[in-house]
């Protein structure tokens, strides 16, 4: 008999228009944030300018892969610095490098791209990349695929300012200016 009377209690009290209480939820993990594009600033050791237009170490934080960094000294670059401020220390979820210009592929083809780069953090981890380029097509597009590369070993470390020194690189049809079109951070 006393089973029945807890068996029945769920019913009683759906009749009564009164329902038990939901178990408490669990808490939610908190949602990634991407930082690209947001709270980031950004400056490099050089810029490349080509008919008035200085290609600024901003446009590697901009959320947007058509734009680009580009370094600006004679060579291909190698040593020069992009440094990030993410404005307060972070725990890394993945960080990522679109090392290329990506706004077509002319763009991609005629500019230096990242071939191994280096990504030192104020808090004394450093991680090294490596880049695989292969054109899919010559000036036919306007898109192209774009590539991120992941930084191996940045997951789960923690950062304020993060420097990226260009360690090895691959010369452009047109220029040995390298250029970042992004540096994609995601915090958790």
């Amino acid at each position: 008999m006393r089973r029945l009377k807890f068996a029945l209690l769920p019913a009683l009290l759906a009749a009564c228009g009164s329902e038990p209480p939901p178990p408490p939820a669990a808490p939610a993990a908190p949602e990634p944030v991407l930082l690209t594009g947001r709270a980031v600033s950004a400056s490099a050791s050089s810029e490349a300018e080509y008919k008035g237009v200085t290609y600024a170490a901003k446009l590697a934080v901009d959320g947007d892969s058509t734009t680009a960094w580009c370094e600006g000294t004679e060579g291909l670059g190698e040593g020069e610095t992009l440094t990030l401020d993410l404005g307060k220390e972070v725990t890394i979820k993945s960080l990522g490098i679109q090392g290329g210009f990506y706004k077509d592929d002319r763009a991609l083809i005629n500019n230096g791209r990242l071939r191994k780069a280096t990504v030192e953090s104020d808090q004394g981890w450093s991680a090294e990349a490596e880049f695989f380029f292969v054109p899919e097509r010559k000036y036919k597009a306007k898109k192209v695929h774009v590539m991120t590369t992941p930084v191996p070993n940045a997951a789960g470390k923690t950062a304020r300012v993060l420097t990226l020194r260009i360690d090895e690189a691959d010369e452009g049809q047109f220029t040995k200016d390298v250029c970042v079109s992004e540096v994609v951070i995601e915090v958790e």
